[in-house]
């Protein structure tokens, strides 16, 4: 019977309630007031718009690295009417690093007004940004034991997890300098609701049948605004603590209100002929957080020799509150983590990159190309995107792939006056075979802008080679 020791679990331990998303980029290039949210010089369309809380935008993704649902839950080669948990399938899937992300936002409130050349816009929206990393190691040391092929393993090498969930006010300014270019900014102030952020987490392994030496050395920062670890006894540096709320929703507020930043966007946009190109970098700003906690080893890089807990992996449900006690016990001894309180720290809100580009290739119709680039905890993430769009009044259409890290992952986007909705999936419309997705969905006041409405529906008499002719010259 293989064992399988605590040091492996640090990561369940910790860090196993968070969950990389980027939002769906369709909207991007939509009529909708939300695309200022991707670039500030957006929108220049309407003469009003007004976007009211519930109905507002609201978005939700949740996305991996290239793993799904039914790599590790599948049917059974032997039982077809049954499922089976397929750790072994499921390994096979990983790469030497992974990640699993949940993103979400929610529009409070928005309003936004043209003046001549002039778009003013201000607003609120909460937002929630998180990735966990882990690597292949980590489940393949869970798994196997020491019955691993290698007996020298970094299970945890690298920032493990970025959470955060904030609220943005911000005001915005557009200028139409010419008919061809026009360049926006905003300005925003964030306030934190919480953080998790990752400074340092090791963990190596070096085993043999009968007993493992280990290391780690942890270093990560916390701030809630809801409550704060403490100690469960007088012993400070006891090690065991436990989380206290506070008792009122004053507390909640004052405590957001503390956690203060600020950030900007800009953005600009230039149309020559029947294309138009956008770039914009938004979210370039940070928080400063107040009140926080700090894990960290004491003994950092210390070696610790320990037998482990003597366990068969399908057996560990059998008995699950005693062993998840004893993996906190040795977790403990093992790491010597300690918690105290730390005055203030600072974050960086994750920035976003856009460049954008649309040819008006024929009557209501457009193809479209953006790439987007994402960073997070001191990682970068990208992808492109290839649509196809059309327009007829009120009503917009667009599909689309993006491509990341695999091949198919569609985009599909439906908008009729003020209301839209929209979503993106990961590799397959089976939902047990995607690894990642996006939805979204919202509603608006809108009162367009006459020159613009008329410049948007004024019916085009060129034929398909009229349009093409550009290519020529």
């Amino acid at each position: 019977m293989k064992k399988i020791y605590i040091v492996i679990l640090t990561a369940i331990l910790l860090f196993a309630q968070s969950s990389k998303a980027q939002e769906n980029v369709a909207l991007y290039f939509s009529n909708q007031p939300q695309s200022i949210s991707f670039n500030p010089a957006f929108n220049a369309k309407y003469k009003v718009f007004v976007t009211l809380p519930v109905v507002g935008k609201t978005h939700f993704g949740l996305n991996t690295s290239g793993f799904a649902w039914n790599d590790l839950i599948n049917q059974s080669p032997v039982y077809p009417d049954s499922l089976r948990i397929d750790v072994n399938g499921f390994l096979g899937k990983l790469k030497k690093s992974n990640n699993l992300s949940l993103t979400a936002s929610f529009d409070i409130l928005g309003v936004g007004f043209k003046i001549g050349k002039n778009y003013f816009s201000i607003g609120e929206s909460l937002n929630i940004e998180s990735k966990l990393s882990f690597s292949k190691s980590f489940f393949d040391f869970l798994v196997h034991g020491t019955g691993m092929a290698s007996n020298n393993v970094d299970i945890l090498d690298r920032d493990i997890l970025a959470l955060s969930a904030y609220l943005t006010t911000y005001i915005g300014y557009a200028r139409e300098i010419t008919d061809e270019l026009t360049v926006g900014a905003r300005l925003k102030m964030y306030n934190g609701i919480a953080n998790v952020h990752t400074n340092k987490s090791i963990v190596n392994c070096r085993f043999d049948e009968n007993s493992i030496e280990a290391y780690g050395d942890f270093d990560i920062d916390m701030s809630l605004a809801m409550g704060y670890l403490a100690p469960v006894n007088s012993v400070v540096n006891d090690g065991d603590f436990k989380f206290e709320s506070y008792d009122n929703v004053s507390d909640y507020i004052s405590n957001a209100m503390n956690n203060r930043g600020f950030g900007v966007d800009i953005g600009a946009t230039y149309k020559y002929n029947d294309m138009q190109f956008s770039v914009s970098v938004v979210d370039f700003g940070s928080i400063k957080w107040k009140k926080g906690n700090k894990i960290k080893s004491r003994n950092p890089g210390q070696k610790i020799n320990f037998s482990g807990i003597d366990t068969d992996y399908d057996n560990i449900g059998n008995d699950f509150d005693n062993y998840f006690n004893d993996m906190a016990d040795s977790l403990k001894d093992a790491f010597d983590l300690e918690i105290t309180d730390i005055a203030s720290y600072k974050t960086g809100v994750p920035t976003k990159i856009y460049v954008g580009y649309t040819w008006d290739f024929y009557t209501n119709m457009q193809l479209q190309a953006l790439y987007s680039g994402r960073i997070i905890n001191s990682s970068y993430e990208n992808a492109l995107t290839l649509s196809y769009a059309y327009s007829c009044g009120p009503l917009q259409l667009a599909v689309g792939n993006t491509f990341k890290y695999k091949f198919f992952n569609p985009t599909v986007y439906v908008g009729l006056g003020g209301f839209y909705i929209g979503a993106s999936v990961a590799s397959s419309y089976n939902l047990a075979k995607t690894s990642g997705m996006n939805l979204y969905v919202g509603c608006n006041f809108l009162l367009r802008d006459k020159k613009a409405s008329k410049t948007n529906v004024e019916p085009q008499s060129e034929d398909v080679s009229q349009r093409l002719s550009f290519l020529e010259r």
